[in-house]
């Protein structure tokens, strides 16, 4: 069975309970803090694909594949999301 409560999902977790927090209390600044939030995942998932690109080498897996291919579905419905709630302001 996976181990699901490590220290990085119940920091993501927190993280997520303070973001819930500043948009209900402190909404101007909730851009900034999505810009934060921005710059610390970006590199934290960049160290995650590269080990995960490492380990398949190492193990001949195909896990490292199966992750871009992930990231590429989810960039895809965000662009479909975007697509779809684009609102035409003049």
């Amino acid at each position: 069975m996976k181990e699901y409560i490590t220290p990085i999902n119940v920091f993501f977790f927190f993280w997520g309970l303070v973001l819930l927090a500043i948009s209900e209390f402190y909404y101007e600044y909730l851009r900034y803090y999505l810009y934060l939030s921005n710059a610390i995942i970006i590199p934290v998932m960049i160290v995650s694909l590269i080990k995960q690109r490492k380990k398949d080498k190492l193990n001949d897996t195909m896990e490292f594949r199966f992750a871009m291919y992930r990231i590429l579905i989810m960039a895809l419905m965000l662009v479909i999301f975007f697509v779809i709630t684009r609102q035409n302001h003049i």
